[in-house]
């Protein structure tokens, strides 16, 4: 059957990992071409992913990939990756201008190199694809640009001035071009993650914790809501994810289609599903937080089908940051050194004058006006008891895998692995 993209061209930029990586994936499986542009030419322990192992992904679903090499700070390059697209594919439809660069830090400490950086790989690169996208769309009658840019506002964002400056801008750029190619069916818009998404750049910047992150996903499926309208039907918008998904659900509802997912509020110890109910299920950094682990894996067994098989991860508690708390304490193995009633008042301190201190203090400590000495979020599964835990329930193991800090720590890992491992990857089956 068909995709909804099926016979379209797409050029996404920073498309050898992350969220580019998974767009252009996605897209294809929607059934288009993909113009893989980005920098990396080779995969690095430090930055996995490359141009060409993102185009051979779209090429074993079928699709027609161009993997080039661009750098876009150069204009010259990105005139040449345009001019390539429209050579091997005929036509371009849709560009995702997904590059940029992550700098939070006051202004102080953002000297006029990196100021500029900012300004060339963020609202500099954008504007470019746009300006030489735009004729080949302009032809065609139709065309969609998705801009990774948060809508504009004026909050003063300390400590990340000089990138949200690129980043408004970037916002400026996508409703521009909105206003002023509307009647040639070109769609213009910013998207943005409501949290942040797991990447190279979130891990290796520390946004945030990993339990706050969202994969990839849910930033696809944004934008495939986007892509499935006609250019006219949604443009000049500033959108967030949760956003236009919900708008999605809303059409797919008024129009009597069923919706790809269904949201449901559950004690995973009991659920409200019959026996041998689902194929699959999915607890992604679940495990350590659950009070009654073992209860959950006897309920998961109960509602999936024989043969049906139960993925989890997790980062042990002797991870360094597995009492995940390092979104103010970065110290590792912090929960390893100070005891809980320590750490509690530590973070308390640490957060007091933020202006999410109540949401941090609700997640970490449950209540913030209660004095409780119980970290509710806190990690507490070790790899020895998640073991355990398996090796009691009714499943088998159908694969199990430690995944070391680095490559580099393998040697220690091996020797103590409840320190050096990075997570727990298990699939258990029925």
């Amino acid at each position: 059957m068909p995709g909804v993209l099926e016979g379209r061209v797409a050029i996404i930029t920073g498309a050898s990992r992350g969220i580019g990586r998974a767009l252009a994936i996605r897209l294809a499986q929607e059934g288009a071409d993909i113009v893989v542009a980005a920098k990396s030419e080779q995969s690095t322990e430090r930055l996995p992913g490359s141009i060409y192992e993102t185009a051979e992904e779209v090429r074993r679903i079928g699709r027609r990939a161009l993997p080039v090499k661009v750098d876009v700070r150069d204009e010259a390059q990105i005139a040449a990756m345009v001019e390539a697209a429209a050579r091997e594919f005929g036509r371009i439809d849709i560009l995702i201008n997904n590059a940029g660069a992550l700098w939070w830090q006051p202004v102080l400490d953002t000297p006029a190199k990196r100021f500029d950086l900012l300004m060339q790989v963020n609202v500099r690169a954008a504007y470019l694809c746009c300006y030489y996208v735009l004729p080949h769309m302009q032809r065609q009658r139709w065309g969609h640009i998705i801009t990774m840019a948060p809508p504009i506002s004026t909050e003063p964002n300390p400590g990340m001035v000089a990138y949200m400056i690129a980043k408004m801008g970037m916002a400026r750029l996508a409703i521009g071009i909105a206003a002023e190619h509307r009647k040639d069916n070109i769609a213009s818009n910013s998207l943005w993650p409501v949290t942040p998404i797991e990447s190279a750049a979130v891990i290796n910047h520390g946004l945030g914790e990993r339990a706050q992150w969202r994969t990839p996903e849910i930033m696809c499926d944004a934008v495939m809501a986007i892509l499935s309208r006609e250019p006219s039907a949604c443009t000049g918008r500033q959108l967030l994810d949760e956003e236009i998904l919900r708008e999605a659900r809303a059409l797919a509802a008024e129009k009597n289609l069923s919706d790809r997912a269904e949201f449901l509020t559950a004690d995973a110890t009991a659920l409200p599903f019959p026996d041998d109910y689902f194929d699959v299920i999915i607890a992604n950094d679940v495990m350590e937080h659950v009070a009654q682990p073992e209860a959950v894996l006897r309920e998961a067994y109960r509602v999936l089908k024989p043969g049906g098989r139960f993925f989890t991860n997790f980062p042990p508690y002797y991870h360094p940051y597995g009492a995940h708390l390092s979104d103010v304490i970065g110290i590792p193995w912090v929960h390893a050194l100070f005891s809980e009633p320590v750490l509690i008042e530590a973070y308390r301190e640490l957060v007091k004058d933020l202006p999410d201190a109540d949401m941090r203090l609700s997640l970490r400590l449950g209540d913030p006006a209660t004095n409780s000495i119980e970290l509710t979020y806190i990690n507490h599964m070790t790899i020895k008891r998640f073991r355990r835990i398996v090796e009691e329930s009714p499943f088998k193991i159908a694969h199990w895998r430690l995944v070391p800090l680095r490559t580099f720590l393998r040697p220690l890992a091996a020797v103590a692995p409840e320190f050096f491992m990075k997570a727990v990857v298990c699939i258990l089956e029925k």
